[in-house]
């Protein structure tokens, strides 16, 4: 019995390891299943609840109060606390129903680990935001104007999304009017290309898109605007949607802040005066001068004599 208790041990902390970086998370995850693999084996009367009781009281308004996560959790846990008279009714010997109750607290042992080291890389990037909002907060982008373009391009790489998008919209506080009165025809049908192709796209907005959840529902856009102002305001209201969307994952914030900065720019570009080379001077002609004209004489008419 011993000897079952000490590999049951040397068992439960190899696969309660808990996952540091991104590349074990697999091998982790592999690991945890095949352990519930394991403890599956071992007789049990309990399936996996899916519709808990509630145990939120009723009131006249809810009358019928849907589970939460806490009733889902503590059922299913309780569900899963092995029952030795069901061991012994299944001919199980006491080293087995032993197995089979070390094996159930290393794998509650190890969602647990997991669950506290995912809570604690929370509270990290916690910290980590807050020291990168005071330095941003001293950072006077003002400034940066004043460099060459070249130190400007290497400093822009550094730069958070957000911060870039800050910067443009000081910069550039009349965008949306300047957008409307400089579109032509032409310039309408381009811009309006650029933006349902690119950003305007089933990867956000279709039916089965993880990343509509992000967004607000009243967030479309109609594509048959006939007033170019109409469809500016349309354009400027994905922007701000994209800008305000919900980081639900740090992949999410990545995407929607990138996206919402290529929407401001292409804003931007669109309604900026085109600058118009400057005309080379004429080359002056060369002054002709003019020719003196010589007096005109009068000739006396010649009189013939006749002998």
């Amino acid at each position: 019995m011993k000897n079952s208790m000490s590999s049951t041990q040397s068992t439960s902390s190899t696969e309660s390891s808990t996952p540091h970086t991104h590349q074990n998370r697999r091998t982790y995850e592999k690991r945890l299943q095949r352990l519930f693999n394991t403890i599956k084996q071992f007789p049990t009367l309990e399936t996996p609840i899916t519709y808990p009781k509630s145990y939120i009281q009723p009131t006249p308004e809810n009358r019928y109060p849907r589970a939460n996560f806490h009733d889902i959790i503590y059922a299913n846990v309780n569900a899963m606390v092995p029952n030795i008279d069901v061991g012994y009714h299944s001919g199980k010997s006491p080293e087995e129903m032993m197995l089979h109750i070390e094996l159930c607290k290393s794998y509650i042992n190890s969602l647990t680990k997991d669950y506290m080291s995912k809570c604690n890389a929370q509270l990290d990037k916690i910290y980590e935001t807050e020291s990168k909002k005071n330095i941003i907060k001293n950072f006077d982008i003002t400034r940066v104007d004043n460099l060459p373009d070249e130190l400007k391009n290497i400093i822009f790489e550094y730069l958070l999304p957000e911060t870039k998008i800050d910067y443009f919209l000081a910069k550039h506080p009349n965008y949306e009017a300047n957008l409307v009165s400089l579109l032509n025809v032409k310039k309408t049908r381009l811009f309006r290309k650029e933006i349902y192709d690119r950003y305007y796209t089933s990867d956000i907005y279709g039916y089965h898109s993880k990343r509509r959840r992000c967004i607000a529902e009243d967030s479309t856009m109609a594509r048959n605007l006939t007033r170019k102002d109409q469809f500016v305001g349309d354009t400027n209201r994905l922007f701000m949607t994209f800008k305000n969307a919900v980081p639900i994952t740090q992949e999410d914030h990545t995407f929607f802040k990138t996206r919402a900065l290529k929407i401001l720019k292409t804003m931007i570009y669109f309604g900026r005066k085109p600058v118009k080379p400057p005309k080379a001077p004429k080359p002056e002609k060369a002054s002709k001068t003019k020719a003196t004209r010589k007096p005109r004489t009068k000739q006396t008419p010649t009189t013939t004599t006749t002998e």
